[in-house]
């Protein structure tokens, strides 16, 4: 072989040892962390309400990367099951583990509570900024009442999984893990795309909010008689309005009102007259600590002032007054010394 022809064949080989060498070297991208948010308020902008969604609504990550949930701590759910599917079977009915409302049996037979496996997190030790939660989707993960919820996710590529809102029943964020060969999610898409959203949502809020302001619709139904429309918030797909509409509603006597509920599970309510609406507001969602449990024969010890409220939290409940969980009067309010309530729906 001539001198010319045996230099051409050392660096053709030179050259596939390089490639051979280097394929090995590419080592996979560092773990990311994302900042999702959950929740946007718009108040401060004039509008009494809320967008009521991730923002954005999906994601795509790899196997091992962070998401950094800002606003509050949301329930993760299992792998591949679907957050319809999932609220048809764990939250529908007051027996069901994560349904809002549950009976509190040591306080009477139709004492209620507010259900703290919604409030408080499943895992102690874990979910914040330097120690996030592992999750591969075998349990239900629930982040409780955070401002902030920190979870690694170490499911395999290929897997979906859901982040919900156990207390708004259409709030749901999609997390698709995909290979370290595809390209995953970057911060900026996800913050254009939350931005983009959230004025939607403003838009959408403000809208409805001046519609239902001044909204005087009625009908006549079968005995005859006026029926007048009024809504104990309005709810869209992913905004939420709490306020009373229409703000005034002149009706005669005899006239009825149809208070319209928009939501599966309804935590909205209506309460004639005024003063028992606000002492309700006054004396439900109280914290108290139950050392003996729903088995015990009771009575609950105070709370303390500050969260965890007790010693233990396992003992802390939220009792809520019957009042206003059940429904109550015959849908007809005679004046001051009646009482008429819709309890949760």
């Amino acid at each position: 072989m001539g001198t010319a022809r045996k230099r051409l064949a050392l660096l053709v080989a030179a050259g596939l040892l390089g490639g051979l060498t280097v394929l090995p070297l590419q080592a996979n991208a560092a773990p990311t962390t994302y900042k999702v948010k959950a929740f946007a308020e718009f108040f401060s902008r004039g509008v009494p309400g809320f967008s009521a969604r991730f923002l954005p609504e999906s994601i795509t990550i790899h196997k091992g990367d962070t998401i950094r949930f800002q606003g509050f701590g949301p329930t993760l759910l299992p792998l591949n099951q679907g957050p319809t599917e999932w609220r048809e079977a764990n939250a529908t009915f007051p027996t069901d583990p994560y349904f809002q409302v549950k009976s509190d049996p040591d306080d009477g037979a139709k004492a209620v509570k507010f259900n703290t496996a919604i409030f408080g997190p499943s895992r102690a030790g874990c979910g914040s900024r330097a120690e996030p939660c592992n999750f591969a989707g075998k349990t239900v993960l629930n982040g409780g009442d955070r401002r902030g919820f920190s979870v690694t996710f170490r499911a395999d590529a290929g897997s979906v999984l859901y982040a919900i809102s156990a207390t708004q029943s259409r709030m749901n964020f999609r997390i698709e893990v995909v290979p370290q060969s595809q390209a995953a999610s970057t911060q900026e898409q996800l913050d254009n795309r939350a931005a983009t959203l959230m004025e939607q949502d403003y838009e959408t809020a403000a809208a409805l909010h001046a519609k239902y302001s001044d909204r005087q619709t009625s009908h006549i139904n079968s005995k005859g008689v006026r029926v007048w429309d009024a809504w104990a918030g309005v709810d869209g797909d992913h905004v939420s309005l709490l306020q009373m509409y229409p703000k005034r509603l002149s009706i005669k006597k005899g006239q009825k009102v149809q208070w319209h509920f928009d939501l599966e599970n309804e935590l909205h309510d209506v309460i004639f007259p005024f003063s028992k609406a606000q002492e309700i507001l006054r004396n439900s969602f109280t914290p108290v600590c139950d050392p003996d449990g729903d088995d015990g024969p009771g009575p609950d010890e105070p709370a303390g002032p500050d969260f965890p409220f007790c010693d233990d939290i396992r003992q802390l409940e939220f009792d809520l007054l019957n009042k206003e969980v059940y429904k109550r009067g015959n849908g007809v309010f005679r004046g001051a010394g009646d009482f008429e309530g819709s309890g949760v729906r």
